[in-house]
């Protein structure tokens, strides 16, 4: 789950700012998709040097970015499932396989806010035919014409 931290020190400066770099790019993308229904934003800070950060949509409340990839939670959960393996035994595959399945990262029961009703038409029984003296066209530019 998103809620191991971990120490911001062990993880190089450059990767921080880039971790923040895409938490700040998504907090609008989130915010579109909340019932504020839109990308403006009334709080989107991220510091990398502790890597804490604010998410604040336009109607003010803060969405769940722990259900997203690409935000703080998310890169904190990869890299606390990362660290973990490093700390497992060379060739404990069971360790690592632990890190990984006991501490999931990202959506675990995504909520769908964006659905669509898909509607079908039903088949039709009579065929189609081509037009007298229509041309197939095949190949690339100067194809030749074939009538049919």
């Amino acid at each position: 789950t998103a809620s191991q931290t971990i120490d911001p020190d062990t993880v190089p400066i450059a990767d921080r700012d880039q971790w923040c770099l895409a938490q700040t790019t998504q907090c609008p993308l989130i915010c579109l998709q909340t019932s504020a229904n839109s990308a403006t934003t009334v709080s989107n800070t991220c510091n990398p040097n502790t890597l804490a950060y604010s998410c604040v949509c336009a109607n003010n409340l803060s969405p769940n970015v722990t259900q997203y990839s690409q935000t703080i939670p998310y890169f904190e959960c990869t890299e606390y499932g990362n660290q973990c393996v490093a700390n497992c035994s060379q060739g404990d595959n069971l360790c690592a396989s632990a890190c990984r399945t006991d501490n999931p990262c990202g959506a675990q029961s995504p909520v769908r806010v964006n659905t669509s009703t898909i509607t079908t038409m039903s088949s039709t029984t009579s065929g189609g035919s081509a037009a007298t003296g229509s041309a197939v066209y095949t190949g690339f530019g100067g194809g030749a014409a074939a009538t049919t």
